[in-house]
């Protein structure tokens, strides 16, 4: 999208006339420049508000409506930076289906066409059909959070890997971002999990887990917490190592760790976060693992010491 059509579009967004897939394409603008800062990166309110200030004087939209500050930013970051943004008919999306993805330590909400809400964990992709309101049916690759409205006629189905989820309307979480197992968790209402050979039915505070290497589906009792907490900015370890909680770090604040030594692999850390940048963790585990760090790159940390190292 050129940033004329882009203008157009804004203009058609205060005459009220914009399609579904039009105010698809602003909300997910509008949230990108709510969710996809790195969340370790930090902007005093007065230095952001004069930044958007400049940004609207030379991309000359005022914010007379919500979502103007936001686009006038966008619309300005395109004229400089961008000729063309491919995003209503991505190539690589066949033709007929939407597709939604996040980057690493990216986080997005996406509204469906029949209201229904997904928010989009770091690294994956949502795919449906343009049809979908006839058609409730996603494909997810990674993990998701799904809001579903109640529809009896029309039930929700998400397809991930060998693994399929049916509901009327509830709101769970589904897991795929493992190359081991697929996991869905349920906050309310019923779900129906299958895989190719087994059926669980899970009701709240019940998780449907899916073994790949044993094709087996099992389901137990859980603090559903712990598995859709990421959706609102909790992060949370129970028991796992230094080195396991890296790899999370990574994929949750965009960023590269690297060890200086090889970890003794004795550390089972149990830390709850949230809502803080990636320093005020790293200074948690500093503690409480004796190492130290230090930022080569905006965007890469190097870990010095071994951590819980053996008396």
């Amino acid at each position: 999208m050129e940033k004329r059509t882009l203008k157009q579009l804004l203009k058609k967004y205060e005459r009220g006339e914009c399609s579904e897939k039009e105010h698809q394409l602003l909300h997910d603008l509008y949230q990108s420049f709510q969710d996809d800062l790195p969340q370790n990166r930090w902007v005093p309110d007065h230095v952001g508000d004069s930044i958007f200030t400049n940004i609207e004087q030379k991309a000359g939209v005022k914010g007379a409506f919500p979502i103007g500050r936001v686009a006038a930013s966008v619309i300005f970051i395109l004229g400089i930076c961008l000729s063309v943004v491919v995003y209503l008919n991505p190539s690589n999306v066949p033709a007929g289906e939407i597709s939604h993805a996040t980057a690493k330590g990216q986080k997005k909400t996406i509204v469906l066409p029949e209201g229904s809400t997904v928010r989009l964990n770091s690294e994956s992709t949502i795919t449906y059909s343009e049809n979908f309101v006839q058609n409730r049916q996603v494909v997810l690759t990674g993990e998701a959070f799904f809001n579903v409205k109640r529809k009896m006629e029309k039930p929700f189905t998400v397809k991930s890997g060998e693994v399929q989820t049916t509901v009327l309307g509830t709101s769970f979480n589904v897991d795929n971002s493992d190359d081991h197992t697929v996991a869905v968790t349920v906050a309310s209402g019923k779900v129906r999990v299958e895989s190719n050979v087994q059926v669980v039915h899970l009701v709240p505070g019940e998780q449907g887990v899916y073994t790949r290497k044993l094709g087996k589906l099992t389901a137990s009792k859980v603090n559903v917490e712990t598995y859709t907490g990421w959706k609102d900015g909790i992060l949370e370890f129970k028991g796992s190592t230094l080195t396991e909680v890296a790899g999370k770090l990574e994929k949750w604040y965009g960023v590269r760790i690297l060890f200086e030594s090889k970890q003794s692999g004795l550390c089972q850390l149990k830390l709850k976060f949230r809502n803080q940048n990636l320093k005020q963790v790293l200074d948690q585990l500093a503690v409480v693992t004796g190492v130290s760090y230090q930022f080569e790159k905006m965007d890469q940390v190097k870990i010095i010491g071994i951590g819980c190292k053996a008396q």
